[in-house]
Formats: C-alpha cells, sequence, structure tokens
C-alpha cells in the first residue's frame, strides 16, 4: 500500500517431528503464529508448494508468502532420475493456476540452489509466471548468470555474505536483491555452553553471536529486500541431523534463540513500521518489552564454582539477582547483541535477569531456579491454546488435531535439569476419556529419533510432545453426517478412523494422561465443539479482528 516493508521472514519445509509430511490445519496455524510471535512477517515454502491451507492462513495473518517450485528441471535428486524442463515447468504453471487467488503470496520463486543450474529453462519459467499471473514478482533462490538476469524482477541469494552483497548491487544498482536463504546456526535447547563447548558438542543453545551476524548482513543493508532465515523450524531430513530452527526444534518446543529473534524483530521494532505484525494482545509473547536468560541455574558438573549467563533482551542494560541480592556488574546491551556475564558465582536458588530502559528504569525481568531431580509429569496444551493464538478449542470433525506438551518436573514444579537422571525418561500418552486417540510423538530431538508413531517417546532434556487427534464427525447436521456414512462407510472400521456420529453427538472433553515409571502421572482436559467457528481458519481470520 505504498509503505516500505522489510522482509523478516523464515524458510520451512512442509514437515514436523510426529506427524510428518502430513502437518495437520491447526499445527500448521501453530507455526505460523510462532513466526509472527517472533517478528517474522513472511513465510517461505521450502522446498515445493505447499499444502494450501498454509497459504489460506497467511492470508487471513497478514502474512507474505513466498511460493515456491523445486527445479528448473534437468537436475537428479538423490534416487530419483533428472525432472525434464517440461516437467518442471508443467510444475510451475500447475503450482501458480493453484495459488494465485491467495492475496498472501507476494513472490514466485522458480527454483532452488542447484535445482537452478539449469539456466535455459529461464526464459520459459518467466514466460509461464507473465501468463497465468503477471502481477507478482519473480526470483530464484540462486545467482544467476547476468546474461539471464533480465528474467528475474529480484536477485535471489542463498547464504551470501555482506561483501558478495555489496559487489553484486554496485554491479546491478537498479536491480533489487533479497537474501532468500539466510543464516545457518544451529542450536539444541538444553545444553549451555557451559556445559559443553563447540566443536565438542555438535550443538549447544548459545548462536546468538553467529544470528546476529548472518541476519545483519541483509538485515543492515537498505538495497536488500530482506531475510528469510534458515529455517524456522528444526526439519525432519531422514536420518540426517538437522538444529537450524531459529524458533522451535522438530516438535515445535521453543529453543531460546527465539528470544534473541523477538527482541531485534518485534520488540525493537517501531509501531510505525509497516512490516512489524499485528499481535493479539492476548499472547503470551504479546509484551513490548523482552527479556530471556537462556542458561539453566544449576551447577556446573567439573565442580566450578563459576558459570556464564547469557540474556536475551531489546532493552538498554541489563543487572542480576542472585537469590535476591543484587550482582555488582550491570551488561550493557549493544545493537542486536546481548547481555552476557562470565564467572556468576553460582549460589542454589534462584537467578533473575532485570531489563533497565536508558534511564535505569526496569521494564521487565526473568527468573531461573535451580531445580531438583524429577518426581511428576506435567502436561501443556499448546494447541488449541490462546497464548499460541491457536484458538481455545478442538473441533470434533474427525482430523482436528491438538499438540500437547509433556515437561519432567521437580517437586516445586520446575523443568528439571537437563543432565538430571529423569530428563530422558520413556513417556507414555493414552486417552483415557473423550473422542480422541494418540496420532503422534516427538522430542524435538535434532538426532536420529524413534518411531514417532507410537504412543511412547523418551523427552529430550525433559520435553515431549504428543498429538492428540479427534476421532468422532460431529459438525453440520445430523443429516449431513448420515449422508457421510452413506458415502464413507468405512469411516470408524479402524484405529486410525473418525467415527460419524448420526445422532446428538456428547462433547465431552479429552482427557489425556501421561505417564512414566517413577514418577508421578499427568492429565490434561482437551475441551470439545462441534462448532465450526472454532476450526483453524476461523481461528486465524478472528485473530487479526482487534487490529
Amino acid at each position: 500500500n505504498g509503505h516500505h516493508v522489510k522482509i523478516r521472514g523464515f524458510c520451512d519445509h512442509s514437515t514436523l517431528g510426529g506427524v510428518g509430511s502430513a502437518v495437520p490445519d491447526r499445527v500448521n496455524l501453530f507455526r505460523a503464529q510462532g513466526i509472527r510471535s517472533v517478528g517474522g512477517n513472511s513465510w517461505r515454502m521450502a522446498h515445493n508448494p505447499p499444502i494450501p491451507s498454509r497459504l489460506d492462513y497467511m492470508d487471513r495473518l497478514g502474512m507474505l508468502a513466498f511460493d515456491e517450485n523445486r527445479f528448473f528441471g534437468g537436475y537428479s535428486s538423490g534416487p530419483y532420475g533428472a525432472e525434464s524442463i517440461t516437467q518442471s515447468q508443467q510444475d510451475m504453471a500447475d503450482m501458480i493456476q493453484r495459488d494465485r487467488s491467495h492475496a498472501s503470496i507476494w513472490a514466485w520463486l522458480f527454483c532452488n540452489e542447484v535445482g537452478c543450474t539449469n539456466e535455459l529453462a529461464i526464459a520459459g519459467m518467466r514466460n509461464i509466471t507473465d501468463t497465468f499471473d503477471g502481477t507478482r514478482f519473480a526470483t530464484m533462490n540462486h545467482i544467476v548468470d547476468p546474461q539471464y538476469l533480465r528474467y528475474l524482477d529480484i536477485q535471489g541469494m542463498s547464504h551470501r555474505v555482506g561483501t558478495t552483497m555489496d559487489k553484486w548491487h554496485t554491479a546491478n544498482p537498479n536491480k533489487p536483491l533479497i537474501s532468500s536463504e539466510a543464516v545457518v546456526c544451529e542450536s539444541e535447547r538444553g545444553i549451555d555452553t557451559d556445559f559443553c563447548y563447540k566443536p565438542n558438542c555438535s550443538y549447544n543453545n548459545e548462536v546468538e553471536n553467529c544470528t546476529s551476524q548472518q541476519i545483519g548482513w541483509s538485515n543492515s543493508r537498505d538495497f536488500n529486500v530482506g531475510t528469510y532465515v534458515w529455517s524456522g523450524y528444526d526439519y525432519s531430513g531422514g536420518i540426517q541431523a538437522d538444529a537450524t530452527g531459529m524458533i522451535g526444534d522438530r516438535a515445535g518446543i521453543n529453543k531460546p534463540i527465539r528470544w534473541w529473534l523477538r527482541s531485534w524483530w518485534y520488540s525493537n521494532i517501531s509501531y510505525l513500521d509497516y512490516g512489524r505484525p499485528l499481535l493479539d494482545p492476548g499472547l503470551a509473547s504479546s509484551s513490548e518489552n523482552t527479556i530471556y536468560i537462556v542458561d539453566q541455574w544449576i551447577p556446573l558438573l567439573n565442580g566450578s564454582k563459576y558459570r556464564s549467563i547469557h540474556v536475551y533482551t531489546n532493552a538498554a542494560q541489563v543487572r542480576l539477582w542472585i537469590n535476591n541480592k543484587l550482582y555488582n556488574k550491570t551488561g550493557t546491551v549493544p545493537f542486536f547483541g546481548s547481555a552476557v556475564f562470565g564467572l556468576v558465582p553460582f549460589e542454589a536458588g534462584n537467578i533473575t535477569a532485570e531489563a533497565l530502559d536508558h534511564s535505569g528504569a526496569r521494564v521487565g525481568t526473568d527468573t531461573r531456579t535451580t531445580p531438583g531431580t524429577g518426581v511428576a509429569l506435567r502436561m501443556y496444551l499448546d494447541a488449541p491454546s490462546l497464548l499460541t493464538g491457536t484458538g481455545s478449542v478442538l473441533v470434533a470433525d474427525g482430523q482436528d488435531t491438538a499438540m500437547v506438551r509433556v515437561e519432567v518436573v521437580d517437586g516445586k514444579g520446575g523443568l528439571v535439569a537437563a543432565y538430571d537422571r529423569t530428563a530422558t525418561v520413556e513417556i507414555t500418552l493414552s486417552v483415557i476419556a473423550g473422542a480422541g486417540r494418540v496420532s503422534g510423538m516427538h522430542s524435538g530431538t535434532p538426532y536420529p529419533a524413534q518411531d514417532g508413531t507410537n504412543s511412547s517417546y523418551n523427552a529430550h532434556y525433559g520435553v515431549v510432545r504428543g498429538y492428540i487427534r479427534s476421532t468422532q464427525v460431529c459438525i453440520d447436521t445430523i443429516a449431513y453426517r448420515t449422508l457421510l456414512t452413506e458415502l464413507s462407510p468405512q469411516h470408524g472400521n479402524g484405529n486410525n478412523t473418525a467415527t460419524i456420529i448420526t445422532t446428538n453427538c456428547s462433547l465431552a472433553p479429552i482427557v489425556v494422561k501421561a505417564e512414566a515409571h517413577g514418577l508421578r502421572s499427568s492429565t490434561l482436559e482437551i475441551p470439545v465443539t462441534d462448532e465450526t467457528d472454532h476450526l483453524p481458519l476461523q481461528v486465524a481470520t478472528r485473530s487479526m479482528s482487534f487490529a
């Protein structure tokens, strides 16, 4: 609408741990709202055309969609033979004709990286975008040979440093460029740097310097349209471990670096910035100041009396309190940085980070306590949940899926230490009442994992995810549901199908129980409705109605 918008986006595969490629609608809404909660305004459909509901949500949420084709043609991937140029161009035409009515789409992506090497196909690809749409920009995630640059509206770049951007812009001052894929800073929740420094560990939870540098290359250059971080969530790449997610792990469980992003891509962005997401004030992450302690407040295993503490915030300064006593150092927070405190004396109890503005006034706090050993399980409902922008109730349509999080906690209800003997305990989920079933589980581990279709899974640093699917179809009228039974008589005849109810439905809550050997069990109620106004698409529409 005539206003400048800097792209602050994320790339994501159409997969998530525990559900694979069959990502339920409410889970995709959870992912989209997670991107918005840290200031993201765009989502790249890597590396194939998405399930249409992802675009539906972005239409409603005011996000920008980067719709992607995979190949130019002529490139062989894995065990499959090379796709011809004709096949790839047909894929591009099919994608545009299917998706062109989505208002969220701002650009078409011809191809990705090595799939872009057959540049003889670029003229035909451009002809397809002009023929079937002609209203959006065209680009590719690969620096094209100069002779073909005229076919692109924007030059995409994959993992290029700032000096490369400067050189390219100097040579092509009138052609926009974008970091269509950027940032590889692998991290893993639960591993403090004090406990395992790289390269001794594959990952740890402190990647602020890596993230700041790599996002900064594109974020700081006005001639760069914006950044697509790789990636929003860890993805399941077969047996290969992946930990590039910036918002959540493979199971969508929050990773610490998400609070660095929220500090600088949301809390530090002006209300006048048209690229800043409008968040529902009811969301858990809608506060205007961010402060987050990355590290656990636990003793080191090597007997050291000191800890290093990292604090993510957009505040000007941070000071620490240890067991309600002021620690005598104040950390200054540089732009795109964090507050780092080395050699902090460990004393069991609690540590609090206090965020201060330039005048020294308090604008927020965050506290970590020293946990005891695990004695119980505690369950949380992440979706549907008003705190995640995913609604408040599950719809009994035989498809809607809830996201449950189970934590191993100590006697005070706090998450156990990463090295506690109970942090990797096997957790079993079961539905003990109501019409639902456990459809999948995952712990978020970046390493080769267990079978996610089972109802038992080992926790990863004290946390595991479960997916609970509705098993009754109660929406619409009795006459409609009776017709469904005639059309689909197989429904309800197996464990993986839903029963169509042709009488009045019982909408009792789904009660889920979590159990683990030696720990107190926990139960959670998931509210259920037959009102389609609570389906994920309607939830997404209402989440913007406050604006």
